[in-house]
């Protein structure tokens, strides 16, 4: 079974992994290109919600989105860290250059760019629906899509070698090889965010930009508590099914 890598800890606080530029350089220089074309998209988006929102509702967006997926992240990894029995996964030091603890900051990016791309799209299809019906049903739909997205780049990335899974076979109920519980995590975080960004900047008509800025972050780290105990009780109730320990796959993938 592959295990956390030498020095883990030690590295967590590092927001450049100095001892493995070079390496990635010479032996993967293909990373810089993906990583550059993430970031230029991320771009993009940005600029396309701050035309049609306001770029402060976009920048929290952003930043929302990549703090709240970012520490999720962490937080599995490093609890996998600390207990042995529930290894999670971990990135591939060699593979990205700056990062945010545990987890590359390309990938807290490219979180945004699924997250952002899907709500655009739910909200394009259901522009017609209105109040918090219409809010619910986009972010429901929002959080499905992004896991789709997910369902496809995760057995990819792993194969590549960017980053593993920790789990030994039998550990838990899997789709080609992956946790199903990372895929439920996903749609209920990205569908939690959906709903709770619209929401928070819409308290500018009542507490003004200022304070509706302010509010976000304490708000938003609040719900990053709530999510994480709701996809652990989710987990738990998976381990409990007779279909646990189950790998399924498709045509021979």
């Amino acid at each position: 079974m592959t295990s956390y890598q030498p020095f883990f800890f030690e590295f967590f606080f590092l927001p450049i992994k100095p001892f493995y530029i070079v390496t990635m350089l010479l032996t993967n220089p293909g990373v810089w290109i993906m990583d550059a074309m993430t970031y230029g998209i991320a771009i993009m988006l940005i600029y396309h919600g701050s035309k049609k929102y306001d770029l402060w509702k976009m920048l929290l967006f952003f930043s929302g989105s990549f703090v709240y997926t970012g520490l999720e992240e962490n937080f599995m990894i490093v609890a996998g860290y600390f207990i042995p029995t529930q290894n999670t996964y971990q990135f591939n030091y060699h593979a990205y250059t700056l990062w945010f603890m545990a987890v590359p900051i390309v990938v807290c990016v490219a979180w945004f760019v699924i997250a952002y791309s899907s709500y655009e799209i739910m909200d394009y299809i259901f522009n017609n629906v209105e109040g918090n019906k219409g809010l619910v049903i986009k972010s429901v739909l929002c959080g499905l899509l992004a896991m789709v997205m997910d369902l496809m780049i995760d057995p990819f990335q792993t194969r590549l070698r960017n980053w593993y899974w920790l789990n030994t076979p039998g550990e838990a109920l899997c789709i080609l090889g992956i946790p199903i519980s990372n895929f439920i995590g996903w749609w209920i975080l990205i569908s939690c965010f959906a709903m709770f960004w619209p929401k928070i900047c819409g308290l500018e008509e009542k507490i003004g930009k200022k304070w509706t800025i302010v509010a976000f972050y304490p708000l938003l780290l609040m719900l990053e508590i709530g999510t994480i105990f709701l996809v652990g009780g989710l987990t738990i109730v998976l381990a409990l099914t007779p279909f646990w320990g189950y790998n399924i796959t498709f045509g021979g993938i």
